[in-house]
């Protein structure tokens, strides 16, 4: 895989569509400072999906969109698209080449594409995981990028490793795991809370649901009686609409009969009227024909006089056609006149123009030979100043050589004196070491022993430490089920109570009166269950006994009692029971019990204020524990007493037994009963739940203070650890710099010979160099020479072309005269000849107009004669016309009055047929009241039991002598029993379904996401091993190529990468660069030098490369902090990689540019817009010399 191309369109100060072709190699990008060479570099990183403005150099993201300048209006989106080369898929996708685009509007709209299709960021970022291209990767080494990477903490140069070793794009699918797992587990707490909540609810519905199908089950029993009552009422009602209809069927006879006869007269009386309206047409008609006749008359009158006024009109205009034609002729003959002078003027001018054509065409070819001539001698001087200013330059480039080998030989002498005191040093600090590695073993022995004794300790206080962890677990496990158990009773207790605030099973009048209570109603003390106190164990008698008397409404006395009634008559509210306090004594006299039984009253606790109303209402029954003991009570007391059981079976003395179901525990009292006993209960709770917590708190207390001794412990072995690692570090570079001092000893003898090699070499190449020098400053004299005589040939060349010039200046000056009065006299005849034109064109048309009007005489003289013969034919036909219209007026009233006659007939049978129409009408009222009523009965029918009646036959078989008031009545009885029911929640049926769905459907759901958060773990758990796997062998690699490439850059010394926190997670640890330049010590990286920071930086960025190559590498001005032989070293470390990896290099060094396979050139033609533009790289000498021989060519490029 590698980079093709980068397309930039509207981005920062590239307002034209630019492309940029990369081949393999290394391609360099060269300009002046501000042309806009590192927004290419920009570029790539915002098309690879950088969110961050400040990544390249702005103040926000709209500062990538071009905004124009001196004449180039700003554009409405920038669009950056980057295309690879995928022939050997490592990007997994199916195409051989792959272009990644980007765009972003003005609006704030942005759009991200792979081969032209739509994607998201993340497609884009995911495509290029694990391949070294990236935002923040090794990949592009920006302005200001070495610095960030030298002084960044151990933690973010870790993640440069990560991307090397291709685990960043596992941390990335980590992260997603972590947050789907922290989603599941947040899913799952609510999910529980909804399951419970679906629970509770399910308990307070089913009650609901049971009251609401009893409610269903009457509901359907009084649709049935009401079928039957519409059944009874649909089939009288029919009966007499059949009736009316007959009535109206012999009425209806009676009629036809009447509307023929009334028929026949109608058809006489318009004949009559037909005849009648006949003479009455002739009549108009001819009134009409004669009218008109009278008009056209008096039209041909008028006429005639307009046609003799316009006669005279026409005398008039020809006499005045006939003066102004004679006026055109005399202006003509004049215009011809002066048309004759403008021509023998434009003969003479015509003459002097070809004269001075003649004389300006002959000064313009002396004009044309100087011309020629001086461009000769100038193109010769310019050749012998290019061979001058080549000469120049080579004499330069050879005193500057000069300079610089005597500046070297200069610098290898210092170097021999320095070298010699070097290996002096070096013999000294050999001996101090060997003393220092002696003392550092005595102290790591003492070490160990120490961190002995403190593990001993450690294990007993972790043992301490489990024991009470496991006692808080039990503590927290029996804490969290009494919280959900009193959360139980909680909710248990809330729903009776909103039972109980509800009124919850009384009667719709005693929810009114006791809502009425509520709101200010003096005098209602409540219900009878409200003042009886109850044990659980005797609940179910109690209110077998009571029954609806529970629910009864209690006052103070009977006139409040006799209110209350009065009240909910007038108010009609519904059915309320009513007790007061009054006195009871003949009644509790009378149901006076033996004194060796109990009642339900002795059973019970009330205040004393109520206890002769309970006396009353519990204390004539005897108490039996079972039903057997209730019958031997009953034979023995000869069932002269009422027996209730404590399951609330009753055995009347009357001989009635009555017995209740088991489970029936739904009642008022019970309701109450529970809501005491449930308080109780969670009191019970809420101090277990106090005690519970103290002991937690306790041995919270006590495994914080373990904790605290673990973490002492901890502490105290990891600084002993620490101490010890120490120690061994500085063992180990004692060890490793005596190794180092021992090969720098045989370098220094090298050098030294390198040296003396050196500064022979030095001697004999300034001899050489001088000679050259001399013959070229022979050459440069005589070229001098030869351009002083071209250059006085040149000046009187120069002189003649003047005088010329001057002559045809002064030529065409007096031509431009002369051409200018060609042209006003042209204009002047043509004018002439125009007006000549058009006042002919006039007489033409005055000619015309004259004959016009000659044979409009003739043709108004012929229509007189005409109209006045039309005259005297009219006034013939008007008599004819008044002798007619007398005739027919005589005929119309002869007919009128037979007409007359008749109609009277006519209003005598019509009278009749009313008084039968009268008859029929009241019949059909009738017969529509019985419509009216099956059709209201019918609607009425439909929409209380959803019935059609008319579709059934049944009511023609119905027994006729039902009674339908008892019908009636078993209505009113359903209703009644329906109302007893109370308020019914009808959807409750459907409710209890729906949660049961929902309760079976949660806990799917619950399991589901069990198995999903198992799966997320165990993904999690892959991935960290993986990661761990490619990161050791990934940072083994490095640490040998980075030694190795740091040695090769420095000619010695040596680079280590070491892990911050031993023996901690090594996926979150830190990464440490230490580096020993030669003849310095180990350090850290960040305190070396600006040249050896970036060197330091480039060995180990390239030695990343070398374990995971990237399919190119941006260096953006790298070499900026580089002298001239550390950019030698550069470039030929980035010359030893460009086999596996495109290398895209900006930089103003020329031995930098030298290196590149390809160069392009930014620069800027017009301010603030960036051009790629194409020049020759050959423009002077000091730069051919630096290139290779297989660069000295036409490149892309800018004159560098």
């Amino acid at each position: 895989m590698r980079l093709k191309k980068i397309e930039l369109h509207g981005f920062k100060s590239f307002a034209n569509r630019t492309e940029i072709q990369f081949e393999q190699g290394v391609t360099a990008i060269a300009g002046p400072n501000g042309c806009g060479k590192s927004n290419v570099v920009d570029a790539i990183k915002w098309v690879l999906g950088t969110l961050s403005h400040k990544e390249i150099r702005g103040d926000e993201m709209m500062d990538v969109i071009f905004k124009g300048a001196e004449g180039v209006a700003p554009l409405g989106f920038a669009e950056v698209s980057l295309t690879l080369l995928n022939g050997d898929h490592i990007l997994p996708i199916e195409y051989d080449e792959v272009t990644v685009t980007r765009r972003l509007f003005r609006s704030g709209e942005s759009e991200y594409l792979i081969n032209k299709t739509q994607c998201r960021l993340k497609d884009i970022r995911e495509l290029f995981y694990g391949t070294g291209i990236g935002t923040n990767n090794y990949s592009l080494i920006e302005q200001g990028k070495i610095d960030r990477l030298i002084l960044s903490n151990p933690y973010e140069r870790r993640l440069v490793f990560d991307e090397a070793c291709g685990i960043s794009k596992y941390r990335v699918k980590k992260a997603e795991a972590e947050s789907k797992l922290e989603k599941v587990s947040q899913d799952l707490l609510r999910l529980g809370d909804v399951v419970r909540e679906v629970s509770r609810e399910m308990r307070s519905i089913k009650i609901q649901a049971g009251r609401a199908a009893k409610y269903r089950e009457l509901q359907e029993e009084l649709k049935n009686k009401k079928k039957s009552l519409a059944l009874y009422q649909y089939g009288e009602l029919l009966q007499r609409y059949q009736n009316a209809q007959n009535d109206i069927t012999l009425l209806s006879e009676e009629k036809n009969k009447l509307e023929v006869t009334i028929s026949d007269i109608n058809r006489k009386i318009s004949q009559y009227e037909e005849v009648v309206n006949k003479l009455e047409e002739e009549y108009r008609n001819i009134g009409i024909e004669l009218a008109n006749a009278d008009s056209k008359r008096s039209f041909l009158r008028q006429s005639i006089e307009q046609n003799t006024s316009r006669l005279e009109e026409i005398r008039i205009e020809k006499e005045r056609f006939t003066k102004e034609r004679d006026e055109v002729e005399a202006g003509i003959a004049r215009l011809n006149d002066e048309l004759a002078r403008s021509k023998c003027e434009m003969d003479s001018v015509k003459s002097a123009i070809a004269l001075c054509e003649s004389r300006l065409k002959e000064n313009r070819a002396k004009l044309t030979d100087a011309e020629n001539e001086c461009d000769n001698i100038s193109k010769s001087i310019d050749a012998k100043k290019a061979e001058l200013i080549e000469l120049i330059h080579r004499e330069t480039k050879y005193q500057n050589e000069l300079t610089q080998m005597l500046a070297e030989k200069k610098i290898a002498k210092a170097r021999t004196a320095k070298v010699s005191a070097k290996r002096s040093e070096l013999e000294v600090e050999l001996f101090d070491i060997q003393n220092k590695l002696l003392g550092y073993n005595d102290k790591v022995n003492a070490i160990e022993g120490n961190i002995e004794g403190v593990m001993s300790n450690l294990t007993n206080e972790e043992i301490n430490h489990k024991g009470l962890k496991d006692e808080l677990n039990v503590i927290s496990s029996d804490l969290s089920l009494l919280q959900e158990e009193k959360d139980r009773k909680i909710a248990r207790r809330e729903l009776l109570t909103g039972l109980d605030a509800q009124f919850e099973g009384l009667d719709s009048g005693t929810k009114e009166i006791l809502q009425y209570n509520i709101s200010g109603y003096p005098g209602v003390l409540g219900t009878v269950a409200d003042f009886i106190y109850v044990d659980a164990r005797y609940v179910r008698m109690v209110e077998a006994i009571l029954g609806d008397r529970a629910g009864y409404v209690v006052v103070e006395t009977f006139d409040k009692a006799r209110e209350i009634a009065n009240y909910v008559m007038s108010n009609n509210i519904g059915k309320v029971g009513i007790l007061w306090l009054g006195n009871r004594e003949d009644c509790l006299a009378q149901s006076k019990m033996p004194s060796d039984t109990r009642t339900p009253y002795d059973c019970i606790r009330v205040d004393d204020r109520f206890s002769k109303l309970a006396r009353y209402l519990l204390g004539s029954y005897i108490v039996a524990e079972s039903i057997d003991e209730g019958y031997r009570i009953i034979e023995d007391k000869s069932g002269e007493y009422s027996v209730v059981t404590v399951d609330g079976d009753i055995i009347e003395h009357n001989g009635v037994i009555r017995t209740h179901s088991a489970n029936n525990g739904c009642g008022i009292l019970s309701r109450k009963v529970e809501l005491k006993r449930l308080e109780v209960e969670i009191e019970e709770l809420l101090q277990s739940i106090a005690e519970k917590s103290s002991k937690r708190s306790e041995l919270e207390d006590a495994v914080r203070s373990c904790e605290s001794v673990l973490e002492s412990s901890r502490h105290s072995i990891y600084e002993k650890n620490v101490e010890k690692l120490e120690m061994t570090n500085e063992l180990n570079l004692l060890s490793r710099r005596k190794k180092l001092l021992d090969e720098e000893c045989e370098n220094i003898e090298l050098e030294m010979s390198d040296i003396v090699c050196q500064l022979a070499s030095f001697d004999e190449k300034e001899m050489s160099i001088n000679k050259i020098q001399s013959e070229l400053k022979a050459l440069k004299d005589g070229m001098d020479c030869e351009i002083g005589k071209l250059e006085n040939t040149m000046r009187r060349y120069a002189g003649a072309k003047k005088g010329l010039i001057e002559e045809n200046n002064s030529l065409e000056i007096d031509m431009a005269k002369v051409v200018e009065r060609v042209g006003a006299l042209s204009k002047a005849i043509a004018k002439l000849e125009t007006e000549i034109d058009d006042n002919q064109t006039r007489i033409q048309n005055i000619v015309s107009r004259i004959l016009q009007l000659d044979d409009k005489v003739s043709e108004i003289t012929i229509a007189l004669k005409d109209k006045n013969d039309e005259m005297m034919r009219i006034s013939a036909t008007v008599e004819e016309f008044k002798q007619r219209i007398t005739s027919v007026a005589c005929e119309k009233d002869n007919g009128l009055q037979e007409l007359i006659a008749i109609k009277d007939r006519y209003q005598k049978c019509y009278g009749t047929l009313r008084e039968t129409n009268d008859k029929l009408q009241r019949m059909r009222l009738t017969e529509n009241e019985h419509k009216i009523k099956l059709s209201n009965l019918i609607e009425k029918v439909k929409e209380e039991l959803c019935f059609d009646i008319s579709a059934d036959q049944s009511y023609a078989v119905l027994d006729s002598n039902v009674d339908l008031n008892a019908i009636a009545k078993d209505i009113d009885e359903i209703k009644a029993k329906i109302d007893s029911i109370g308020s019914v929640n009808l959807l409750s049926i459907d409710r209890l379904k729906e949660l049961e769905d929902r309760h079976t459907t949660l806990t799917t759901q619950e399991v589901d996401l069990v198995k999903s958060k198992e799966k997320l773990m165990e993904f999690i758990r892959d991935i960290n091993r993986e990661s761990r796997k490619l990161f050791e062998k990934t940072l083994s690699d490095v640490k040998v190529s980075f030694n190795e490439l740091f040695r090769k850059l420095f000619s010695g010394g040596k680079a280590e990468i070491t892990l911050l926190e031993d023996g901690a997670d090594i996926m979150n640890a830190g990464i440490e660069v230490l580096v020993k330049p030669p003849q310095k010590e180990l350090t850290k990286i960040s305190l070396l030098s600006g040249g050896e920071k970036t060197l330091t930086a480039l060995a180990l960025i390239m030695a990343l490369f070398k374990v995971n190559p990237s399919p190119f590498c941006v260096l953006d001005e790298a070499d900026a902090a580089l002298d001239e032989s550390n950019v030698n070293k550069f470039t030929g470390l980035i010359r030893e990689f460009v086999d596996t990896t495109q290398f895209i290099v900006i930089t103003h060094n020329k031995r930098t540019l030298a290196m590149a396979d390809i160069l392009y050139g930014i620069t800027m033609e017009r301010p603030g817009v960036s051009k790629k533009v194409t020049v020759s790289l050959i423009k002077d000498g000091s730069n051919v010399d630096l290139l290779p021989s297989k660069n000295r060519k036409e490149l892309v490029g800018t004159g560098v």
